[in-house]
């Protein structure tokens, strides 16, 4: 574990001491890494999966009868409401963009950051302005991820494995739920360790869009171990961070519950209204801030185990211990 202890500590002392990493960290949250986990909290939730992806709304849609002859009346019998919905769409989806824009811009700029801030003076102005070259590819990148993503959550659904597993509950049914949800929990973590390869490849070695999932993929199948033992280890450090934000959560809580008392006993409205803000912005704070740390934290430990990996200079754990013990070369 020294060499991966070696990394976390590196990894966390970019993260404290260049702090304005953080802003870039909490909006590439948002491309969130965690698409693998979100596997476990889907299967946990089978016998409702068949509100996923909003597939029973576009059912319930379906079987309205509505037509598009309709929707076409309707808007010819109110122009003026048929073009506010065209402008209210046209809005929300620059406003969509314009978000995304910013995820993308600061995963680029987050990743290039860190890259940079060991060997030359940066700032959050420089990198923003580096991460526009690269935007494209890499959103591509994350868009595809997510797309691959979505039809393999799909297969978790309820609509689609109703008719595998049956109406009750067998031992066969279950061994085979089994193995449908290892299979796309794997599939889903390798395509996520691809997509932090690939972007970094775009991002630091400024290959292309094709190139760098070539080099992606060959990264991986020379480094798998040591990509799925250094996933497992930062999932570890997801739960502990999960588990402390929710601590501090409700230790945050607890003086606002003393003082809901208060309002309730003065019934001031005011004062609740005022303790529910500022119980909400402590609480979003909070959140913000883990969110931007972590994901800081997280993209460090990728970088510094990419650079590793790229330059040959790192080697499995489990390996290591394999050579040492059993003589396993």
């Amino acid at each position: 574990m020294t060499l991966y202890r070696d990394i976390l500590k590196q990894a966390w002392q970019v993260t404290w001491r260049h702090k304005f990493l953080w802003w870039f960290g909490f909006l590439a949250s948002f491309w969130s890494l965690g698409s693998a986990y979100e596997v476990i909290y889907k299967s946990f939730n089978l016998s409702e999966q068949q509100e996923v992806f909003g597939l029973s709304l576009w059912r319930e849609i379906a079987t309205t009868g509505v037509s598009w002859a309709d929707v076409s009346t309707a808007l010819q019998n109110a122009p003026l409401a048929g073009v506010l919905i065209v402008v209210g769409l046209l809005v929300a989806a620059a406003v969509i963009l314009l978000f995304y824009w910013l995820f993308t811009c600061s995963q680029i700029a987050l990743i290039k950051g860190i890259d940079a801030v060991e060997t030359k003076r940066t700032d959050w102005h420089r990198l923003l302005e580096q991460s526009r070259s690269y935007f494209w590819p890499v959103f591509g990148t994350n868009l595809f991820s997510k797309v691959l993503t979505f039809g393999l959550l799909l297969i978790l659904s309820y609509p689609v494995l109703q008719p595998l597993l049956g109406a009750t509950f067998s031992l066969p049914n279950f061994m085979l739920f089994l193995l449908v949800f290892i299979v796309v929990f794997l599939a889903v973590l390798v395509i996520a360790l691809l997509t932090v390869y690939t972007v970094i490849f775009i991002t630091l070695r400024e290959l292309s869009f094709g190139q760098a999932i070539r080099s992606a993929w060959r990264l991986f199948c020379d480094n798998w171990l040591i990509s799925l033992e250094a996933a497992f280890i930062l999932f570890v450090v997801s739960v502990l961070v999960a588990v402390v934000f929710l601590v501090a959560s409700t230790l945050a809580f607890i003086p606002f519950l003393f003082a809901f008392q208060i309002a309730a006993y003065l019934q001031s409205v005011i004062l609740f209204w005022l303790l529910v803000i500022v119980a909400g912005l402590v609480i979003l704070t909070t959140f913000i801030l883990a969110s931007a740390i972590l994901t800081t934290f997280q993209m460090a430990v990728w970088t510094t185990i990419f650079e590793q990996m790229a330059t040959g200079k790192m080697e499995s754990k489990l390996h290591r211990l394999a050579s040492t013990h059993l003589g396993i070369d």
